[in-house]
């Protein structure tokens, strides 16, 4: 074989490598931004499932018992000792600010990629027995009946995206 020969196809082989090696790597950013893209909306509803069920059947419990001795719905965090005594609704944890309660509702405010966005959780009573069972609405929901009255105003900022349809009705 000739010696320029031998050459002539040794570059243009390694030229064609680094095409090649060019193109995996575009294609791999291509998937990564794709990915990427498609990752953090996961992470912000993980997040908000998070914030929406972290420590908070405690607290709903506590404001189900202040609605069965009197009748009534808690107004503020003055009417539930829990929410004093625990540093959570004070200083929040992890990405949760704080919590409040209003009229038997509980608001969530977020802070860092979430910051000033509020989540409220709030019970649902039946119209005709008030003193019946409760479920709890997670967001803007809707019970899905006209026979439940909500308790509480709905503070909302989250997009329902953000919510899992698990915490919608729970």
């Amino acid at each position: 074989m000739n010696k320029s020969l031998f050459i002539l196809f040794s570059e243009t082989q390694g030229f064609q490598r680094t095409i090649e090696l060019l193109l995996v790597v575009l294609i791999i950013g291509i998937l990564a931004a794709t990915m990427i893209h498609s990752y953090l909306p996961l992470v912000s509803r993980a997040k908000v499932f998070n914030g929406a069920s972290f420590g908070f059947e405690k607290y709903k419990r506590e404001i189900l018992y202040h609605w069965a001795l009197y009748g009534e719905w808690p107004e503020n965090e003055a009417k539930i000792e829990l929410f004093h005594s625990d540093p959570f609704y004070k200083e929040g944890a992890g990405h949760i600010e704080k919590a409040d309660l209003e009229k038997g509702a509980i608001h969530v405010f977020f802070k860092h990629d979430l910051a000033g966005r509020v989540l409220s959780i709030r019970p649902a009573v039946l119209k005709e027995n008030s003193s019946g069972p409760v479920i709890w609405i997670c967001g803007s929901g809707q019970t899905g009946s006209l026979a439940w009255t909500l308790v509480g105003q709905d503070r909302t900022t989250i997009d329902s995206y953000y919510i899992p349809k698990s915490l919608q009705y729970y």
